[in-house]
């Protein structure tokens, strides 16, 4: 019985991780398409949401911690006998999760060409 109170509870909590990285991968891809098209008020909203997922990121992430506490999800998993779909659900979090970073890797270089772009421009200027 506790065994599927807590494969239920660390299902929530997996799922709603699952919830905000999609869409975090959302806003990052409107971020991108911001940073492409040179669209300045569009990328300063699509920030100001990405700022707010990641926050929320961040609680999930902090609620999992204490659910945890001190174990690793591997081991809780083992010990709970959390089945093939929790442990799939795991592992595709943690896709999710390495696709959001690439994501925001590229859109950070993006960024950093569009600012070495600017300033290039300025020194030409002066």
């Amino acid at each position: 019985m506790i065994a599927n109170t807590l494969s239920e509870s660390l299902s929530q909590i997996i799922e709603s991780h699952i919830r905000c990285a999609h869409e975090l991968l959302e806003v990052l891809q409107q971020e991108r398409h911001a940073l492409i098209s040179g669209k300045p008020e569009q990328l300063e909203s699509v920030s100001s949401a990405k700022l707010k997922m990641v926050h929320g990121f961040q609680v999930l992430s902090d609620k999992l911690t204490r659910y945890l506490n001190g174990e690793t999800i591997e081991s809780l998993l083992s010990r709970i006998g959390g089945g093939l779909d929790l442990r799939k659900r795991w592992a595709d979090l943690l896709a999710l999760a390495n696709e959001c970073q690439q994501t925001n890797l590229a859109n950070g270089a993006l960024l950093d060409e569009r600012h070495n772009q600017v300033r290039q421009s300025l020194q030409l200027l002066f």
